[in-house]
């Protein structure tokens, strides 16, 4: 049954294949609702009800978002044997896409990414989402230790020509009053750039603002490192910045700890603290 509660797939045993579908030729991609619970757990839902693919459909009119994963301990005790690929999708499309099951009973989708992924040569053009912050649970201990575990592949598939590879941070804007106690702790350049208190008080311990600024330093080293032809040396500052400069360590936002770490993977510090500019222009 196409319940509200089996659209949401939040409950796994809500969470249903027709038997047309399973007796179908083709994959199986389940559309989904977004809400009520994390992306991660509809998509592992689906997989567990025996879908080869989910569409999510967002439950706003807006710009596609990057979908995440939880930061709790539960999403890690599952997000690891997700093995479905899955994309979400704008309202208006997915729209469409319920009144063409409506007329049609029956409708065929494909999932291709040619279109959207670039690829002007050989290389394996390939982006990764992280921060700075190591204090999110285990989101960040996964991360963490990705990115110190793959870190000698990465480099040497860069070196050897195989990928093209462009870190990326996430921030945003300050809604509120730049001069306000939340912009001001969460946010550099006036409110510009913002990222959460890692610990959920303002008053105490690492800020937002602290963040954003090492997030800003490590694109500033891979962006003089790439100037010189060796961007994988941002691998080396990430991994030794992780483990030197840690929140638990308690140098998480000295200056000079991530500098010693730029000035060991052998990136021009100038070049890095020019890019990084004042932070509250």
């Amino acid at each position: 049954a196409n319940t509200a509660n089996s659209r949401q797939g939040c409950d796994a045993s809500a969470v249903a294949i027709p038997d047309s579908a399973r007796q179908s030729r083709g994959a199986v991609i389940l559309m989904l609702d977004r809400g009520s619970c994390a992306f991660t757990m509809k998509v592992w839902n689906a997989q567990l009800a025996g879908a080869d693919a989910v569409i999510i459909v967002d439950d706003r009119d807006e710009d596609l978002v990057t979908m995440d994963s939880g930061a709790d301990a539960d999403t890690g005790s599952y997000v690891s044997n997700i093995t479905i690929p899955a994309v979400l999708a704008r309202m208006v499309d997915g729209n469409s896409f319920d009144q063409a099951i409506t007329n049609y009973g029956h409708v065929v989708g494909t999932l291709d990414w040619h279109d959207v992924l670039p690829h002007p040569d050989s290389r394996v053009e390939w982006e990764l989402w992280s921060e700075s912050n190591d204090e999110c649970g285990y989101k960040c201990e996964q991360q963490n230790a990705f990115i110190v575990d793959f870190a000698p592949i990465a480099k040497q598939l860069e070196q050897d020509g195989y990928t093209q590879f462009t870190p990326h941070y996430i921030t945003w804007m300050c809604a509120q009053n730049p001069d306000s106690r939340e912009c001001k702790a969460q946010c550099i350049n006036r409110g510009r750039y913002c990222a959460p208190d890692p610990d959920d008080d303002l008053s105490h311990g690492y800020s937002g603002a602290d963040v954003v600024i090492d997030n800003l330093r490590a694109l500033c080293v891979f962006d003089a490192a790439n100037k010189t032809g060796t961007p994988w040396l941002w691998w080396d500052f990430v991994s030794q910045f992780t483990s030197a400069c840690s929140m638990d360590s308690g140098r998480f936002a000295a200056k000079s700890c991530a500098e010693d770490v730029v000035r060991k993977v052998g990136v021009d510090l100038a070049k890095v603290n020019a890019c990084i500019g004042d932070t509250n222009a």
